[in-house]
C-alpha cells in the first residue's frame, strides 16, 4: 500500500493546483473526473433556456463532479453533467425503447440533484440547473433550438450525429448567463462548485474503517477509480468483485476482510496518479513508466533518452570524447542532485495496460536520491559512444548513451520496407520505399523494462541482451546500406559492450582509436575497417554493401580463413585505387602493416571465435578515416 500512500501524499502537495489547466494537463479534484461532453446547455439565470451548442472537440473535456455509488450495475447517475437520457425528463418522448424506462434515468438523476440543492452545500447555478430541468422541457427546447434533429414522427433521427456520437448518447454540460450583465459561468470550470460538492461528498454517511493506508478510522470505498491512463478505460487498480465459486481464491470470505482505503485517500491517490501519467509518464506498447519525486522536484527520467543536447548551443560544443562526456553528464545530474536533501526518495511505478479493463501494478521501488542517481550516472558515463542524431531539426554528432528504447528496438528489431507517399502536387502523389526497424511489441515491452531496470539497480546488462546485439551486428546484410540503420546498431552495440567490459574485465574502450591495443578481435576488427574504408573509396555514386560487411559473419567466426579470401577480394579495388589516389593506397598499406605488427602470431593465425571488441575496433579504424578525412578537407 505504500505507493497510495506516497500518491496521497502528493496530492496533498500539489494542491494548490488543484483544477488548474497547466499545459494541457490538470490535477483534478477529489470525486471529480473527466468526460468528454458534446451538448452545452445555456441557461439564464432565471432558469429559462437560452440556447443549446455543440461543443468543439477542441474543448469537449469536462471536468464533472462523480457518483460514488459503482456505476457497473443498475442507475447511479452523476449529480450535475450527464448523458441526455439522465438530464432530459422528456427523453423517452423522442427516443423510443420498449425494453427501457428512460424516465427512471431521470427520476433518479434528478432526485440526487434535488439533494445536493437542498443540502448546505448547495449553489445558485445548482438551483438553477434544476429548477430548469425539473421542467423536463430540455429535448423540446434543444430541438426547437435546432441542435437536435427529429423524424415526421418526433424520434431523434439515429444517422445524426453531433461530434461523431449519436444525437441520443450525447453528454451534457451546462453553462449559465447572467441575464443582466451577460456574463457566462461554466458549471465544469468552477472552482466554488467543486470545493462545495466535495463537502457535499464528505457529508454522505459511508461505512467506515480502519484505512490500510493511513491507519485511522475513516468512511473507507471498495469502488475505486478508473480512467487511470486514459478517460475511456474502465481498468481499476483496487478491486473486489470475485463473490461466486472460489471467492478472493479461498483467503477470504469478503472484500472487507481482504483490504480497506479510505474514500479519500483512495481518491487523492488515483487522481495523483492520472495526473502523473499525463504529465510526466512513459509509455512502451502496454507497459506505463512513471517517476517521481517525495518533494515533487523536477526528476531526471531512466525511462527518457538523456537530454543533454539542451547544455550545447551547437554541434561544435558536443562532448567527443568518453571523458569529456562524462563530465558532462555528472554536471548535469549535479544540477538535479542538488535541489534535493538527504531525506528525498524518487518513486518509480510501471503499470501494465493488457487492455482497456485490465490494469495491474508491476513494479513500484522507492530509492533514495543519491542511490537513484549515483545509478543513473554510471549507466550514461558507462554505456556511451560516439552516434549521430537530429533533434528540433538540428544535427549533432558526439557521444551519447542510447536510450533504453533504442536498445530494445535494435536488439529484436527487423528491418523492414515501408510505402512513404511524397506529394509532388495537388493531384500527383508518388511512393517511396523507405526502411523502418520493426518489433513485436511484446519483446520490445520485456526487452524495455529489462533495460530500465539494469539502469535503476546498477546491474550489468543481461547476456541475452548483448548476444542479440552481437548476432544483429554481425549480419549487415539484413539492413540496406542506404538507410544507415547497421550505423545505429553498431553504435549501440559497442555502448553497451563498453560498459560489459568495464564491469567484466575493468578494461576502457574509448571512441578513439587505440594504436597500442593487442586484443586479437580489436585488431581484426580495425582490418575489416581497413578493407572497406578502400573498397567504398571507389564509390562513385551507387552506395552498397562492401566485401568487408558482407563477409563480416564469416570474419567474427573464422577470421585468419576469412581475412585471407578478403584480401583476395580487395584486390582489384586495391589496383583502382592505386590509378586514381596513390597517396591513398600508401596510406592504406601502412596502416595494414602497422596493424599486423601488432598481433601474436598464434593470435593472428587462430580461427577462433571474435568477441564483440572486433567491433569496437572496427568503428574506432573507421572514424580515425573520418576524421583524417574531414581535416585534409579543412585545409
Amino acid at each position: 500500500m505504500s505507493w497510495l500512500s506516497e500518491l496521497s501524499k502528493l496530492y496533498d502537495l500539489e494542491a494548490d493546483i488543484v483544477g488548474e489547466d497547466i499545459d494541457g494537463k490538470t490535477l483534478l479534484p477529489v470525486y471529480h473526473s473527466t468526460q468528454k461532453a458534446q451538448i452545452d446547455v445555456f441557461l439564464f439565470d432565471d432558469a429559462s433556456f437560452a440556447y443549446g451548442k455543440a461543443v468543439d472537440e477542441s474543448d469537449s473535456v469536462t471536468i464533472i463532479p462523480v457518483s460514488i455509488k459503482a456505476k457497473t450495475r443498475g442507475i447511479a447517475p452523476h449529480p450535475l453533467c450527464e448523458g441526455l437520457k439522465y438530464v432530459a425528463g422528456d427523453y423517452s418522448k423522442h427516443v423510443k425503447n420498449t425494453k427501457k424506462d428512460y424516465y427512471e434515468y431521470f427520476r433518479q438523476y434528478i432526485k440526487n440533484l434535488k439533494n445536493w440543492v437542498e443540502s448546505a452545500f448547495t449553489d445558485r447555478l445548482l438551483a438553477v440547473i434544476y429548477s430548469y430541468l425539473k421542467k423536463e422541457n430540455l429535448m423540446a427546447d434543444l430541438i426547437e433550438s435546432g441542435l437536435l434533429t427529429t423524424t415526421d414522427n418526433g424520434e431523434l433521427e439515429k444517422s445524426k450525429k453531433i461530434a461523431k456520437i449519436p444525437q441520443a448518447d450525447c453528454f451534457v454540460r451546462f453553462t449559465i448567463i447572467d441575464k443582466c450583465t451577460g456574463e457566462t459561468e461554466s458549471v465544469w470550470r468552477c472552482k466554488r462548485l467543486y470545493e462545495q460538492y466535495i463537502q457535499y461528498a464528505d457529508s454522505i454517511t459511508t461505512e467506515r474503517d480502519i484505512c490500510y493506508v493511513t491507519g485511522n478510522l475513516v468512511p473507507v470505498t471498495y469502488n475505486h477509480s478508473k480512467g487511470i491512463s486514459s478517460s475511456s478505460d474502465t481498468a481499476k487498480l483496487l478491486s473486489a468483485n470475485d463473490k461466486n465459486n472460489f471467492t478472493f481464491r479461498g483467503r477470504f470470505c469478503t472484500q472487507q476482510e481482504a483490504y480497506a482505503v479510505g474514500r479519500k485517500t483512495s481518491q487523492k491517490a488515483h487522481l495523483a496518479l492520472r495526473w502523473l501519467i499525463e504529465r510526466q509518464g512513459t509509455t512502451v506498447d502496454t507497459a506505463i513508466f512513471v517517476v517521481w519525486e517525495s518533494e515533487q522536484q523536477s526528476v531526471i527520467d531512466a525511462a527518457h533518452p538523456f537530454d543533454l543536447w539542451e547544455l550545447f548551443e551547437d554541434d561544435e560544443l558536443m562532448p567527443k570524447t568518453n571523458r569529456e562526456y562524462g563530465r558532462a553528464v555528472a554536471e548535469y545530474i549535479k544540477g538535479y542532485r542538488q535541489k534535493l536533501d538527504f531525506s528525498s526518495k524518487i518513486m518509480l511505478m510501471c503499470l501494465n495496460k493488457s487492455s482497456k479493463g485490465r490494469l495491474s501494478v508491476v513494479q513500484y521501488q522507492e530509492f533514495t536520491a543519491t542511490e537513484y542517481y549515483d545509478h543513473l550516472e554510471k549507466w550514461y558515463c558507462d554505456a556511451s559512444w560516439h552516434t549521430s542524431w537530429s533533434h528540433d531539426g538540428k544535427h549533432y554528432h558526439g557521444i551519447a548513451t542510447p536510450s533504453p528504447y533504442q536498445i530494445a528496438l535494435f536488439a529484436i528489431g527487423v528491418e523492414r520496407s515501408v510505402k512513404k507517399k511524397i506529394a509532388l502536387s495537388a493531384n500527383r502523389v508518388e511512393h517511396s520505399d523507405t526502411k523502418k526497424i520493426m518489433v513485436d511489441k511484446k519483446q520490445m515491452n520485456q526487452i524495455f523494462r529489462e533495460i530500465h531496470s539494469c539502469i535503476l539497480h546498477g546491474t550489468t546488462v543481461p547476456i541475452h541482451i548483448l548476444k542479440m546485439l552481437y548476432n544483429r551486428c554481425a549480419n549487415p546484410l539484413r539492413y540496406d546500406a542506404a538507410h544507415g540503420n547497421w550505423e545505429k546498431l553498431l553504435d549501440i552495440t559497442c555502448a553497451l559492450y563498453r560498459k560489459h567490459y568495464i564491469e567484466k574485465n575493468g578494461v576502457t574502450f574509448n571512441v578513439g582509436l587505440d594504436r597500442t591495443c593487442t586484443d586479437r578481435s580489436y585488431l581484426f576488427g580495425r582490418l575489416t575497417a581497413v578493407a572497406d574504408k578502400m573498397e567504398t573509396d571507389t564509390f562513385e555514386k551507387d552506395i552498397r554493401q562492401t566485401n568487408a560487411k558482407r563477409y563480416m559473419s564469416a570474419m567474427l567466426n573464422a577470421p585468419f580463413k576469412t581475412w585471407a579470401y578478403l584480401e583476395e577480394r580487395v584486390l582489384p579495388y586495391t589496383a583502382k585505387i592505386i590509378k586514381q589516389n596513390p597517396q591513398y593506397y600508401a596510406r592504406y598499406e601502412k596502416e595494414l602493416e602497422e596493424i599486423h605488427s601488432l598481433f601474436q602470431m598464434e593470435d593472428y593465425s587462430s580461427n577462433e571465435r571474435l568477441n564483440a571488441k572486433f567491433f569496437m575496433g572496427f568503428y574506432c579504424q573507421k572514424q580515425d578515416f573520418y576524421k583524417k578525412a574531414i581535416a585534409e578537407t579543412e585545409e
